[in-house]
């Protein structure tokens, strides 16, 4: 296989690591380069996720959950002594078919939000990107979901709207690969006494020497997008 074609364990080939040595040396010779801006070029490229089969739909509510709404009403604060007392069977057995009708329901809560608001939310964003010619080239999230900002804005008066957010986490160095990577003396030179890696020491390191870049290229990692749902003001 050709230099140009030979690939390294974070998915670039030599050629192109190679040159990102050569373009360090004259970024730390300006005084140019963070950690941050070397860490960004040397990461590997985004492992696309495979979208599921089916793509979600909202999860229907169960008929136990349609229960509980119905019954809340009828158990809801229904005892409230207003003095410091002992308690009667009848006003315990109330109180334990309340907590069962809440305990129900919070979790009714918490699954509606993810599985129902958010999904259709989600899909909504999702085909109106499809239908603005914006999903070509898009990347899906592991449930099969655009990763594309967007806003879905209710009635022309409604105080808020949802908000799809997409935050990029910075890439970052995985320390355990990266001493397995380098010599012992190296390994000392770029961590702190309780062998904590130091960005400054790193810097200087690679200052030193350019080529680290090729362990540290193969001890970066990259975090998977994160995608989120979130109501705010309109």
């Amino acid at each position: 296989m050709s230099e140009e074609g030979e690939m390294m364990g974070n998915g670039k080939s030599k050629a192109e690591l190679d040159r990102l040595v050569k373009m360090t040396v004259e970024q730390i010779n300006d005084g140019a380069v963070t950690l941050d801006k070397v860490l960004a070029t040397i990461a590997p490229q985004p492992v696309e996720e495979a979208a599921p089969a089916t793509l979600p739909v909202p999860r229907e509510i169960t008929q136990e959950e349609e229960q509980a709404l119905v019954k809340v009403s009828e158990v809801f604060g229904k005892v409230t002594p207003t003095e410091r007392r002992k308690l009667t069977s009848e006003e315990i057995s109330k109180l334990i078919e309340e907590k069962e009708t809440l305990d129900t329901l919070k979790k009714m809560a918490d699954s509606r939000l993810d599985e129902g608001v958010k999904v259709a939310i989600h899909n909504h964003l999702d085909v109106e990107a499809e239908e603005q010619g914006l999903t070509k080239d898009a990347r899906r999230n592991a449930n099969g979901h655009y990763i594309i900002g967007g806003e879905a804005r209710g009635t022309a008066n409604a105080p808020k709207r949802f908000t799809r957010e997409v935050r990029n986490p910075k890439p970052s160095i995985n320390a355990a690969r990266l001493q397995e990577l380098v010599d012992h003396d190296t390994w000392l030179a770029i961590t702190r006494p309780e062998r904590v890696l130091d960005e400054n020491k790193l810097m200087l390191a690679l200052r030193k020497n350019p080529e680290l870049i090729l362990k540290m290229a193969e001890a970066t990692e990259i975090g998977k997008p994160v995608v989120s749902i979130n109501l705010r003001k309109a």
